[in-house]
Order: C-alpha cells, then structure tokens, then sequence
C-alpha cells in the first residue's frame, strides 16, 4: 500500500520549524504493509492543498499539521471540501476540549469548537496533549485519510493508533530484519554485494549510510525468503556487522562491556566530549564508564595524561605518537580496562603537514595498542561526527576480540 505524507505549515518552508514527521511516521508503520513512496511540504493555503491532491494517487495520504483553531489552520475543511465529504460534530471530541480547557481553568473560544467536527464514518483519534483530534476515514472509491495535528507532543502518541488501524484493516504481514554495518564506506559494501539484491528479488533490501556506520534493513512478505537473503548477506558482510540494524555502536558497545565486566574509559581532543555523550545515552553506561576526559589543549594533555613538552613541540599535538601517548597516559591514570583517544583537526585551521580532516585515534585493550589515522572531508561538524563514529567502531571492535 503506498502512502503519500503531506506535511502543513508556513514554518515548516521558512525553515523555522524542523520537519521530522517523515522520519517518525516511516518507522511507526514499519512492517504492516504500508510504504511511503512520497513525502510534500505545503503551506497553510487551500488552493495549494488541493492543487496536490488533484494529482496525488496513493492509496493512504496523511496530512500533519493544520488542524488547530486559528482561522489558517484549514487542512481538514480543505480536504473534505475536495473529496465532497461533509462534516458533523463530534460529540465525544468537543467534550474531551472542553475537558482540556477545564483542565487549565481557561474558558473555551468558540473558534475550538471546529476542531470538533469530522466526516461522519472517521475514527476520531484523541488528543490527551492538546485540543486537535486525529481522525482516519475512508473516501469512497478512493484513498484512506489520516489527519494528525503538527506538533510532535501532540502527533507521535497518536502514530501506535494509526498503525494499529491499518494493522487491523489491510492485514498485511510484512517481515522486517537487518544489520547495523560499519568500518567499511558504502561504496565497498556495494561492491562486496554485487549480485545481491538481483538474487533476492522478493526481498527489499535498503542501506541506510549514516555518519562512519550503515544500516541495512530487509523486507519481505515471505519469512523464508527474508531469511535467505539475510544468510547471504551475512557470508558476505561478516566482517563488518556489528550487529542489528536499530541498534547503535554505543550501545553495543555498553552492552558488550557490561557481559565481560569491563570498563571504559575516553579521551578527547577534537571532538570535546561527543564519544561520551553517546555513552552516555544508552542506560547502564554508569555502570561501564570510569572516566572521561576533555583535554582540549595542550597544557591540559600535559597536565592530566602527563604527555611530554618535548613530544607535543616535536610531533604537534595531532600526531600519532600524541595519540598514543594519550591512551598510555588515559590508562595508566584511571585503570579502565578500555581506554581510547582521539586527536585531530575538525577545521578550519590546521597546519602544512596536517590538513584539516586529519584524526589520529588510539585503543588500548589487554595491553595491546592499536592505533587509526584518517583524512576526513566535509564541514567541522561532519569531521567530529565521522570521527566519534570511528573511535565507537574501534573500541567495539576491540571488545568483540575482532581488532586487526
């Protein structure tokens, strides 16, 4: 079933507001047979609405935004009018805004009380957040419609609703599997798959390159045929899968830690702290982590891995040997049994022998001292980002005893 989301709003195309809808409805309908095939941003106009609605031809369209009280907000009156469907009050739906203004000891304005009106056969969908419902209804002889109202609070507890609801109609069972890939670009892998995807062709098989990892996810109506192509998949890749495809490098590696009882231990320079705010984000990394630390500068990396004057004057701060000297220091300091490091220039500034993109990293593990050096592309953001990537992978890779 191929499904269109219409995104409303003004702020939405000025960039003032950040449009995650897509994202966030894609993974909620995951594996019930519904796929997004188009995604619009439009503004709060009518004549703009309808414009689209006249070409559109997917068999479930749901629309964000425009839903609220203010005489703009026209995404329900708009689609309705379009495919000649009246609307009724909604007795439940005008009690429950009643309730929520009742709730904050505000009176109602009488212009809420259009919130409250519905095609006749919709599935109203309750909003506990605020004062616009949901609804799902059936457009005779054409596309199912899903209304949701703009604001994440408000729209994301409806998405189990609506799932639930095409789950229960269509009855499609899909089967959803993957990997979470990584030390490898996207190109290779592409390359290490060569005939693949040709010889699965009941399987949909998407990569999904993010910043230093890859997520490949597979779909198939046939559990059998899934199966197959991941085996196959898997003979090819092994090398480089880290493990399930929603999971993430840091919580692996949390995960890994915590089964042989070991901790960990990072420090910084470049990228200031990301390593172990990624850490730090999956629960039971206090349990793992001893110490972090930012040594930004050079009198901190002196002062607190005890890194030679003499060694940061004759090979700079970003250099191999600092790098190492840094996870030496990092570990004689806290005792961690992990310890890992990271040097280097995200930009703009640098030096003749070290362009910007140029990352040192270290790991130390079982008295053993592995070391990486890239040249990265890209904007200072993407250089520290790619980088914390890196220093995870490494460090898991080092954990799961498949360090080179």
């Amino acid at each position: 079933m191929q499904v269109t989301v219409v995104s409303i709003g003004h702020e939405l195309l000025m960039g003032k507001t950040l449009n995650r809808h897509l994202v966030t409805i894609a993974r909620a309908l995951k594996g019930i047979g519904l796929s997004i095939t188009e995604g619009l941003i439009l503004q709060d106009d009518p004549v703009a609405i309808k414009k689209e609605l006249s070409h559109i031809d997917s068999d479930v369209l749901i629309f964000t935004g425009g839903l609220g009280p203010t005489p703009d907000d026209l995404t329900k009156e708009t689609v309705c009018d379009f495919f000649d469907i009246p609307l009724v009050l909604h007795e439940p739906s005008l009690e429950q805004i009643k309730a929520q203004f009742k709730r904050y000891n505000k009176p109602m304005s009488k212009t809420n009380l259009k919130q409250a009106y519905f095609p006749e056969s919709a599935t109203v969908i309750e909003n506990p957040q605020g004062t616009a419902p949901g609804a799902i209804f059936h457009v005779p002889n054409g596309p199912w419609v899903v209304l949701l109202p703009g604001p994440p609070v408000e729209l994301n507890p409806m998405l189990p609703v609506v799932r639930r609801f095409f789950k229960d109609e269509f009855k499609l069972e899909i089967y959803e599997d993957g990997y979470l890939v990584a030390g490898i670009g996207e190109s290779e892998m592409e390359e290490r798959l060569e005939g693949l995807y040709k010889a699965h062709p009941d399987v949909y098989i998407a990569p999904y390159a993010g910043n230093g990892e890859i997520q490949y996810f597979f779909t198939s109506h046939s559990k059998a045929a899934l199966d197959a192509a991941m085996d196959a998949f898997k003979a090819r890749a092994l090398p480089y899968i880290m493990g399930p495809y929603q999971t993430t490098l840091e919580a692996l590696l949390i995960k890994r830690l915590t089964e042989i009882e070991a901790t960990i231990a990072v420090a910084e320079s470049m990228t200031a702290g990301m390593v172990t705010a990624r850490l730090t984000d999956i629960p039971g990394a206090s349990n793992v982590l001893r110490e972090s630390l930012i040594v930004y500068s050079d009198e901190a990396k002196m002062k607190y891995l005890n890194i030679p004057e003499s060694l940061l004057v004759e090979k700079s701060a970003v250099s191999l040997d600092v790098a190492i000297a840094m996870v030496e220091g990092l570990h004689t300091l806290t005792g961690a049994d992990l310890c890992g490091s990271i040097t280097g220039y995200a930009g703009p500034g640098a030096d003749v022998d070290h362009p910007v993109g140029t990352v040192y990293m270290a790991v130390k593990y079982k008295g053993e001292v592995t070391t990486r050096s890239v040249t990265l592309q890209g904007n200072r953001s993407f250089i520290r980002e790619r980088t914390t990537a890196f220093l995870l992978h490494m460090l898991l890779e080092r954990v799961m005893d498949r360090g080179h």
